[in-house]
């Protein structure tokens, strides 16, 4: 594996009966291009135990994920700030990067464009231990929650795309 991104998607931070949750999903990407599915995670919680569990997930996957992207759209870029003070505070290894959606497309057009290119090409692998995963894109838009899709397309956003050239894909250390 040449490059692993995690990406978690906050949730309002308040545990409630609505079908929004808090999703983590962590990608590894191959030479070749193709990305696997490694881990992926989605709950109603408080916002402190998604910063423990984005904690946990960098711990059990490093060296190999170079960054952990965190959706910083609008309120979220408070929780953003909070993490990265955080991990500053417990010396915690992590190098978060704030990403912020596109606001000129839909939700569902970026993340059905997304999913579906690098899985028609071949180049997506999800495996079936991913169970919560692979029903979401399933019953994807018309599902009941779509938080870890989010994510999926999210963490693939932040990976090379391997259909933008031929040539072999390379980790660059000056984007970390």
């Amino acid at each position: 594996m040449i490059d692993g991104v995690g990406f978690a998607d906050p949730a309002s931070g308040r545990v409630t009966r609505a079908n929004c949750r808090s999703a983590i999903v962590v990608v590894m990407q191959s030479e070749q291009g193709t990305a696997f599915v490694v881990d992926s995670w989605a709950e109603r919680c408080h916002t402190t135990t998604l910063t423990e569990k984005i904690f946990a997930i960098n711990r059990k996957w490093q060296p190999y994920l170079r960054r952990f992207g965190i959706e910083a759209s609008a309120q979220q870029g408070l929780y953003v700030d909070q993490v990265i003070r955080e991990a500053n505070l417990l010396r915690e290894p992590i190098s978060v990067v704030p990403v912020m959606q596109p606001t000129n497309q839909t939700k569902e057009f970026r993340v059905t464009v997304t999913i579906q290119r690098w899985l028609h090409n071949d180049l997506l692998y999800i495996p079936a231990a991913h169970t919560d995963l692979r029903r979401e894109i399933e019953a994807y838009p018309l599902g009941a929650t779509c938080d870890l899709v989010d994510a999926l397309a999210s963490a693939l956003n932040m990976l090379r795309d391997p259909l933008a050239t031929r040539q072999k894909l390379s980790y660059n250390s000056a984007w970390r």
